[in-house]
């Protein structure tokens, strides 16, 4: 891989991260309420913001 691909990855990643960190503060904020009309519990936060890369 080139110095230019290996940064543009990286840089995704990062991106990818800071986006799932806000999608936990957002939706670990939320009340039990405001969760469950979105249809979560709150044990069910992290396998929601996770679930296109968690593989069980």
């Amino acid at each position: 891989m080139s110095v230019f691909a290996n940064i543009g990855s990286a840089l995704n990643s990062l991106t990818d991260s800071m986006s799932r960190a806000n999608q936990l503060r957002t939706l670990s904020a939320m009340s039990d309420a405001q969760l469950a009309a979105r249809g979560l519990k709150r044990h069910q936060i992290v396998d929601h913001v996770f679930r296109d890369i968690k593989y069980l």
